[in-house]
């Protein structure tokens, strides 16, 4: 730094405060100001929720062991059933996404291990986003990534699968 920048940055640490007395009714600029306190908000003294799964060698209470049951009656979301008459992948029925959709990003990397179970060019095809979208193990030099394809040709009746 110069003397010139020097002596200007010198000049305006000197002058900040000169123009305004501590006595004078307006607030100063960056000086924080008093705030009115706040009371906090009401402290929930109610018991937590039952865990789904106790700690290991703890046996279940009837409360979570209605939980688990409840869990298990609930279908997981995937697979997606694919409807016929998608086109062949690959093929051009399909293009690489880009840019990529934040929700495509994390699938991939959901089924990253999932794919890779069965090794490069392990694909699985479904909805995301409302797209049809096929997941492919892909290796990308000395790393295993996971590559997205969406559906851009849709045949009739496909539209809102």
């Amino acid at each position: 730094m110069g003397a010139i920048e020097l002596g200007v940055l010198l000049f305006l640490l000197l002058t900040a405060g000169k123009g305004s007395s501590p006595s004078s009714s307006a607030p100063r600029p960056n000086v924080p100001q008093p705030s009115v306190p706040v009371p906090a908000p009401p402290v929930d003294t109610r018991a937590p929720p039952a865990a789904t799964a106790p700690p290991p060698g703890v046996p279940a209470t009837p409360a979570q062991a209605a939980n688990q049951n409840a869990a298990a009656q609930v279908p997981p979301p995937w697979p997606q059933t694919v409807p016929q008459g998608l086109p062949p992948f690959p093929g051009p029925g399909w293009r690489a996404w880009s840019p990529v959709p934040a929700a495509v990003v994390a699938r991939a990397n959901q089924l990253l291990p999932e794919l890779w179970r069965s090794g490069a060019g392990t694909r699985k095809t479904e909805q995301t986003g409302g797209v049809w979208t096929t997941y492919l193990a892909t290796q990308m030099g000395t790393k295993r990534g996971v590559t997205a394809h969406k559906l851009v040709a849709t045949p009739g009746p496909l539209a809102n699968a």
